[in-house]
């Protein structure tokens, strides 16, 4: 958990390979006079249908609410669909996927004088395959990632008496490269990695001109630290570099976190 004059942020995760497991994010911001709050949770469950294949079923939820003067927005949605996880006999190659369906509630009130309601459908999908490999103490992680999702808003009638035509967004992206781990000392693990992203967006209506400005292909740098406290704590730190070969596109940030186990 992380909070400052203007804003903050909260998380709470359990083991994803637990039979059951959840997570949960919030965060929350004031700036200029604009108040944001966002809240995403997921939890899920599966079981073992072999020694290599894991199928499950998770639910996930996403609230978030801005203030303005009198112009308020805010939006309710879910997604849920299964999921699984697979090894390949006698191989270090894993697999994983998912394909998830939901809506969500919409609503504006631009002016504080009346409020729009409107609903939207959404589709997520994603596919992943990793392997490993050793090299003495280094632990290489290949790995290839695609998802795709979809979001289509119905038509309506403002406040105002005016039609909304229907609109939709289409978000597509492909991250392919190499991860890595290596022990320094008994308690101590540095990891990292290179990879390459490709990405693609489209909209209809509206939406095509608020869809995410950067398309095509960038690459991106990762490296961290773990250290262990104890059986039941640990610290790390991490930080990545993203646009690598796009000139309109720089990413960056940073991250320290101390998880416990209880």
């Amino acid at each position: 958990m992380s909070a400052k004059d203007e804003g903050g942020n909260l998380s709470f995760s359990s083991g994803n390979d637990a039979p059951l497991w959840a997570q949960v994010n919030a965060n929350w911001y004031t700036n200029s006079g604009t108040e944001s709050s966002y809240v995403f949770g997921v939890m899920g469950g599966h079981t073992s249908l072999s020694e290599n294949l894991l199928l499950g079923g998770m639910f996930q939820f996403d609230l978030q609410n801005e203030i303005n003067g009198a112009a308020t927005v805010s939006g309710e949605g879910w997604l849920v669909g299964p999921y699984f996880v697979a090894k390949l006999p006698d191989q270090p190659l894993y697999f994983e996927g998912s394909v998830l369906y939901g809506q969500t509630l919409n609503q504006i009130s631009p002016f504080g004088t009346y409020t729009d309601t409107f609903t939207t459908e959404r589709w997520l999908a994603t596919l992943g395959v990793s392997g490993q490999f050793e090299r003495d103490k280094l632990t290489l992680i290949p790995f290839l990632d695609t998802s795709y999702t979809t979001d289509a808003q119905a038509a309506y009638v403002d406040g105002l008496g005016n039609p909304i035509a229907a609109q939709s967004i289409s978000l597509a992206q492909i991250t392919t490269g190499m991860d890595f781990e290596m022990p320094i000392g008994e308690v101590t693990i540095l990891n990292g990695g290179v990879s390459g992203i490709w990405s693609y967006s489209e909209g209809t209506g509206v939406a095509e001109t608020v869809v995410p400005g950067f398309v095509g292909g960038r690459a991106r740098v990762d490296l961290g630290v773990n250290h262990r406290i104890n059986a039941g704590s640990a610290l790390s730190f991490a930080g990545y570099y993203d646009g690598i070969g796009a000139p309109d596109y720089t990413g960056y940030g940073v991250e320290l976190k101390w998880d416990v186990n209880f």
